[in-house]
C-alpha cells in the first residue's frame, strides 16, 4: 500500500514542478532533460526529478545522473555530494545551487581575485594590469607560456635540469635556468644559494648577511659572497674570508671587499681591519694608508700593491740585493759567497749564534755582560767574550775609559806605522823639527773641506787597483794624502834644540813603574785633548794623580834605600861614608854645621826613615883628636864641634 501511496505522490510531484518525461516506450528508459533524472515506474510510465547542484546532497556514490553535468556523485568530509568532475569547478564557489563549468585556462579572465577554484590547477585568479587572469601559484610554472593550453607544473629546484635558456620561469624563485657546462640547469642567483646544499633539490634563498647566524659551519655557500661559516664564541656566524674585511665594520649589512694592500689609502687611522694581514692603517705624513707592521716587509718593494709578509731572519735566503728591506732589521740582502742571503749590519750580531734565523742586535761594548765565552761575535770589533764580559783584546783599549759602554780601539795608530814621516833633511847647521798633529774639533769641516777638494785623485787611486802592489801603493798614498791634509789644517812643528847636554834625564830615582804611569798619564792626556769631554777629563786627572803618587812613591823608596845603603858604608868604610855624604859643589872640605845636615837632609829627605845606629855615632859622637882629659867634664861649644869635624874631614880619618 506505501509503495502505491509512494509512487502516486512522485507522480504528481513530477507532473507539478518538472519538465516532462518522454514516454517510455515498453520497457524502455525514460529519456532525461539537460535538469532532470527520469526513472521509470512500470509501463510506460516516467518519473522526472530536478538534478543536484554542485555541493548537494546525493545518494548514489559515483553516479553522475542525478547530478547536474560535469559532476558525479562522491564521498567527501561531509558525506556524499555532488561534485565537479576534474577540469571544471562550481560557478557558486561552494554554495548551494552551482553548476560545473570548465575551468578557466591560464592568462584568461577569471572573476574572483585570490580564489584557486575557477582556475586550472595550481593556478590562482590574480591581477595582471587592470584585469583579472589565471597566474600559475606559487611554486608552479605555466608549461607552455605560447598558448591557452599550459598547464602549471612545480617549479624546478636548483640544480634540476631546464628547457628555456637565461629564463626564470621554469626555475623555483630567484633562479634561472643556464649553461655552466653541465647543460641547463635551474642555478640560483646572485644573492642566493640552494637551501639543500647539494646538487640538486633545494630553494634559492637570501644569502645569510655578515655577523648574522649561519648553518654550516666552514662552508660559504650560505653567506654572502667573500664570507664563511665560521664559530664566534658559541655561535656560527658569517665572516668574511681571509683577504677580505667587512665593509660595515662589524655592523649589520656590510659586504665583504678585498683587503687593501701595503701603500693603499684607507679609512680607518690605527685599525687593521681594512688592510692585508699584518698591516696597519696609519698616517706618516702622505694621508692615511696601510703600512706593514713591524717585523713585516711589502713583499711588492714598491710604495703600494704589496702582501706584508714576515722579513728574513740572518742567514735567510732572500732576492733584493743590497736592499734592507726584506730583512730583519739591521740586516741587509747580500751575497755572502753563498748567495743571496740576509746578514746583519756593521755593528750588529746574529742572536742566534747559528748559520740562520736569528736576529740582528747591536753589538755589545767593552765592559757589558755577553753570554758566548772565548767568542768574538756578540761583542764590539776587537773584543772578545770572557767570563761573562767582552773585554777589548790586547793591543786595544775602552775608548770610553769606563767599567762599561766603550769601542775597544787600538793602542797606536796605524797610519803612523805605515808611513815613515820622520824629517830625514841633513843635521848640520840645519835646525831639526819635531812636527805632529793636534785635533781641533773647531777645524772639522776645513779638514772635510780639503779632502773634498782631492776627491778625483782619491777616487782615481781606487779605481787604478789591479794587483796587489797597486793596492799597497794606493793604501800608502791615499794615506799619505790623509796625513799631508791632516797637518795642514791641525799640524804643528816644534824646535829641537840639537845640545845634547840639555836633553833631560830621568832622576836616580825614577823607576819602572813611575815610567809606566807616566806614559799612560800621556795617553789619557792625549785623548783629552783630542776629545775634551767630562768623562775623558776625569780619566786624565785621574791618570795625573796616579803618576804623581808613583813618583812619591819612588823617592821614597829611593831614599829609604840609599839610607840602608850609608848604614852598610858606615859600617864598613867610613871614609867612603863622608866621601858620599860630602857636598859635590865645593872645592874644599871646609863646610859648617847647618850645610852639612841639610845636605844630609836633601839625601834622606825631611823625615829621615831609620837609620842605624853607626851613622847616628859618625854624626853625633864624632872622634875628636887631641883633647884632655881634663875637658871631658867641661861643657862642649858648638866651634868645638865644628872646629873637630873640620880637622876630621882634612884628615880623613
Amino acid at each position: 500500500m506505501s509503495n502505491k501511496v509512494s509512487l502516486c505522490i512522485k507522480l504528481i510531484l513530477s507532473l507539478m514542478l518538472y519538465e516532462p518525461c518522454e514516454a517510455a516506450v515498453g520497457n524502455v528508459s525514460c529519456t532525461a532533460s539537460i535538469s532532470s533524472s527520469c526513472e521509470l515506474y512500470g509501463n510506460a510510465v516516467c518519473a522526472c526529478y530536478q538534478k543536484l547542484d554542485s555541493g548537494e546532497t546525493c545518494s548514489r556514490v559515483n553516479d553522475a545522473t542525478e547530478c547536474v553535468s560535469n559532476a558525479v556523485c562522491k564521498i567527501v568530509s561531509s558525506g556524499l555530494k555532488c561534485t565537479c568532475d576534474t577540469g571544471y569547478y562550481d560557478d557558486n564557489f561552494g554554495d548551494p545551487g552551482g553548476q560545473c563549468k570548465v575551468e578557466i585556462a591560464l592568462g584568461a579572465i577569471c572573476t574572483v581575485s585570490g580564489f584557486a577554484d575557477e582556475c586550472v590547477p595550481f593556478s590562482t585568479c590574480m591581477s595582471v594590469g587592470s584585469d583579472l587572469k589565471c597566474q600559475c601559484s606559487i611554486g608552479y610554472y605555466d608549461n607552455d607560456v605560447n598558448t591557452a593550453a599550459g598547464t602549471c607544473v612545480l617549479e624546478l629546484q636548483s640544480g634540476v635540469t631546464c628547457t628555456r635558456v637565461n629564463d626564470a620561469t621554469e626555475c623555483v624563485p630567484n633562479s634561472i635556468c643556464k649553461d655552466t657546462g653541465f647543460g641547463l640547469k635551474c642555478y640560483c642567483n646572485t644573492g642566493f644559494y640552494d637551501n639543500n646544499f647539494a646538487a640538486s633539490g633545494g630553494q634559492c634563498v637570501a644569502e645569510i648577511a655578515l655577523s648574522v647566524t649561519c648553518t654550516q659551519v666552514y662552508i660559504q655557500t650560505e653567506c654572502v659572497p667573500n664570507a664563511v661559516c665560521q664559530s664566534e664564541g658559541l655561535e656560527l656566524k658569517c665572516t668574511c674570508s681571509n683577504g677580505y674585511y667587512d665593509s660595515n665594520f662589524a655592523d649589520s649589512g656590510g659586504t665583504c671587499k678585498t683587503e687593501l694592500e701595503s701603500g693603499v689609502t684607507c679609512t680607518r687611522e690605527n685599525d687593521a681591519t681594512e688592510c692585508v694581514p699584518n698591516s696597519i692603517c696609519k698616517d706618516t705624513g702622505s694621508g692615511l694608508k696601510c703600512y706593514c707592521n713591524t717585523g713585516y716587509y711589502d713583499h711588492n718593494f714598491a710604495a703600494s700593491g704589496g702582501q706584508c709578509v714576515a722579513e728574513r731572519e740572518f742567514g735567510v735566503t732572500c732576492t733584493q740585493n743590497n736592499q734592507p728591506k726584506e730583512c730583519v732589521t739591521n740586516a741587509v740582502c747580500k751575497n755572502g759567497g753563498s748567495g743571496l742571503k740576509c746578514y746583519c749590519n756593521t755593528g750588529f750580531y746574529d742572536n742566534n749564534f747559528a748559520a740562520s734565523g736569528g736576529q740582528c742586535i747591536p753589538e755589545k761594548e767593552s765592559g757589558v755582560t755577553c753570554t758566548q765565552n772565548n767568542q768574538p761575535t756578540e761583542c764590539v770589533p776587537n773584543a772578545v767574550c770572557k767570563s761573562g764580559v767582552c773585554i777589548c783584546n790586547t793591543g786595544y783599549y775602552d775608548d770610553n775609559f769606563s767599567t762599561i759602554g766603550g769601542q775597544c780601539v787600538s793602542d797606536h795608530s796605524p797610519l803612523y806605522f805605515e808611513l815613515d814621516f820622520t824629517n830625514n833633511r841633513p843635521s848640520h847647521n840645519i835646525p831639526k823639527f819635531h812636527t805632529y798633529i793636534k785635533w781641533d774639533n773647531n777645524k772639522n769641516i776645513d779638514y772635510v773641506q780639503l779632502l773634498h777638494n782631492q776627491q778625483d785623485r782619491l777616487l782615481s787611486l781606487v779605481n787604478d787597483i789591479s794587483t796587489l802592489d797597486d793596492a799597497s801603493d794606493s793604501v800608502r798614498e791615499i794615506t799619505q794624502i790623509l796625513y799631508n791634509s791632516a797637518f795642514e789644517v791641525f799640524g804643528r812643528s816644534v824646535l829641537i834644540n840639537k845640545n845634547e847636554n840639555n836633553i833631560r834625564k830621568n832622576n836616580e830615582w825614577f823607576d819602572e813603574k813611575c815610567a809606566k804611569e807616566r806614559e799612560n798619564f800621556h795617553k789619557f792626556r792625549n785623548i783629552f785633548l783630542r776629545h775634551p769631554t767630562d768623562i775623558n777629563g776625569q780619566f786624565y786627572i785621574t791618570a795625573r794623580n796616579s803618576f804623581n803618587k808613583a813618583k812619591r812613591q819612588a823617592r821614597t823608596r829611593f831614599k829609604r834605600w840609599k839610607g840602608i845603603e850609608l848604614c852598610i858604608t858606615a859600617k864598613t868604610d867610613p871614609r867612603k861614608f863622608w866621601s858620599t855624604i860630602k857636598p859635590k859643589n865645593k872645592s874644599h872640605c871646609e863646610v859648617d854645621n847647618d850645610v852639612l845636615f841639610n845636605h844630609f837632609e836633601t839625601i834622606l829627605g825631611d823625615i829621615p826613615p831609620d837609620i842605624c845606629y853607626e851613622v847616628l855615632d859618625l854624626l853625633n859622637n864624632i872622634q875628636i883628636s887631641e883633647f884632655h882629659v881634663d875637658f871631658l867634664d867641661s861643657e862642649i861649644t858648638d866651634n868645638e864641634v865644628i872646629k873637630a869635624i873640620h880637622k876630621l874631614k882634612n884628615y880623613c880619618s
